[in-house]
């Protein structure tokens, strides 16, 4: 069955937790760290490795955050009932189903997250699997599992549909927590260099860093900058939100692009604006691979941003 129908007061209480798992994302940097640093290990060859993770995985993370954006699809597509393997998050503890459709009776799920995607999860079906062998909150797995529908659920009056995955197996993902602090970050699909800073007023009225940076689209077809996928900015445990800016703005550098999609193999100038929580303290960036790799930590000075526009 491709669409199963999740009623009752239980819908409400899993995808409830879903979203409140996700607020708590937002206000806490620490829930997008993947792992305990004292067990991961920093290699000289990372950078060649990780980006031979990224060219053999970049179809499957496409085809899941395709999917997970719209579950609907997911028995027309390539990937349908097909084993595959990526890394995801969990958030929260195992969930029991309940549901006057009888097919649910006995299954346990679990919602995991994309790295791309913190916003919607994958209900991952843990039932096969021995109940010791069940991920806990936070855990960063190597999941093996077949998309084999999706869940139709309800929530303070709006419907979501989530992608249904049932998992084959799990292993934990020691993915690397360190890296050097680089204004260049450079994968098989794309090259970003972060250029400068400014802090500006948004269209709100409050203030925003603004981070100017080169994104050149190394992929052969067009594409959106990762700035929004892969890259985390954080002041203190507060994760900031990516925020507008008014179109008279004057102050703004007039050949800075905001979200356009770019054409194969071109270079041009971008800015992101950033809702700052504290208004002196510096504001971390750090940069992920789709594997919850740390390819950069960088840290960005909100004093010096506002000096330049004074």
């Amino acid at each position: 069955m491709n669409k199963r129908y999740l009623l009752g007061l239980l819908t409400l209480f899993i995808v409830g937790t879903a979203i409140n798992s996700y607020w708590m994302l937002h206000n806490s940097a620490a829930s997008i760290t993947p792992s305990d640093s004292s067990e991961a290990e920093v290699l000289e060859g990372s950078d060649e490795q990780v980006e031979q993770s990224i060219q053999i995985n970049e179809d499957i993370y496409d085809d899941l955050y395709t999917y997970v954006s719209n579950p609907q699809m997911i028995s027309q597509a390539v990937i349908f009932e097909q084993e595959l393997s990526f890394v995801a998050e969990v958030r929260g503890e195992a969930m029991e189903i309940e549901s006057p459709d009888d097919s649910f009776v006995g299954e346990w799920y679990v919602t995991v997250y994309l790295l791309r995607d913190q916003d919607t999860p994958i209900y991952l079906n843990i039932s096969s699997l021995e109940k010791e062998d069940w991920p806990q909150d936070g855990d960063v797995l190597k999941i093996t599992g077949k998309p084999v529908g999706y869940l139709y659920a309800a929530y303070e009056n709006k419907r979501m549909d989530v992608l249904d995955m049932k998992a084959v197996s799990l292993e934990e993902k020691r993915s690397s927590t360190q890296a050097a602090a680089k204004e260049t970050i450079e994968t098989d699909d794309y090259k970003i260099t972060i250029t400068d800073t400014a802090v500006l007023y948004d269209s709100f009225d409050d203030q925003t860093l603004i981070i100017y940076y080169t994104f050149k689209n190394k992929k052969s077809t067009i594409a959106a900058s990762p700035i929004r996928t892969h890259f985390f900015f954080t002041q203190g445990e507060n994760r900031l939100a990516h925020t507008i800016l008014a179109d008279s703005n004057d102050q703004l550098d007039s050949l800075a692009l905001k979200n356009d999609l770019l054409e194969p193999n071109t270079e041009l100038l971008y800015y992101a604006a950033l809702k700052l929580v504290e208004e002196e303290t510096p504001v971390e960036m750090t940069v992920y691979d789709d594997e919850y790799n740390v390819l950069s930590m960088l840290e960005l000075a909100v004093t010096e941003a506002k000096q330049q526009n004074e």
